[in-house]
């Protein structure tokens, strides 16, 4: 009798389990690309926060800023992955160059020194960010 109960309850969760993923995959394409449109709006503000840097900032607002940028980064590419026709490898491989070259910033580089290193990479990732979404209709 128990063993009866076990199984029920087992068909339950899974019932209700597939449910919830169905739910969720019942997103009509316009909300997903809503969700990326708020999402790109986002990453466009962490992008312009690199521009807030300046001289009196320090590699900590710097290092801050580009964790800051990563985290809403991962929110687009997980909607840009809903959405068809997206290509956000430029942005991930862009991203990927700027993030290395935080990361080898030596300890005492000044800030100058820091915001000259990245110009580039910033610049890089404004171009794969207008690439991949030139076809989204936000």
């Amino acid at each position: 009798m128990n063993t009866k109960w076990l199984v029920l309850f087992g068909i339950l969760v899974a019932v209700l389990g597939i449910a919830a993923i169905a739910c969720d995959a019942d997103k009509s394409e316009e909300e997903l690309t809503a969700q990326l449109c708020s999402d790109l709006d986002d990453l466009e503000a962490a992008d312009a926060a690199y521009d807030t840097l300046g001289a009196d900032s320090t590699l900590d607002d710097l290092k801050s800023v580009n964790s800051a940028y990563a985290s809403v980064l991962d929110d687009v590419v997980s909607s840009a992955s809903d959405v068809g026709d997206v290509r956000i490898e430029g942005i991930n491989a862009a991203y990927s160059d700027l993030n290395q070259t935080v990361a080898g910033l030596a300890s005492d580089a000044t800030i100058s020194e820091g915001l000259a290193a990245i110009e580039s990479s910033v610049m890089a990732i404004g171009d794969a960010y207008v690439a991949a979404f030139a076809g989204v209709d936000c």
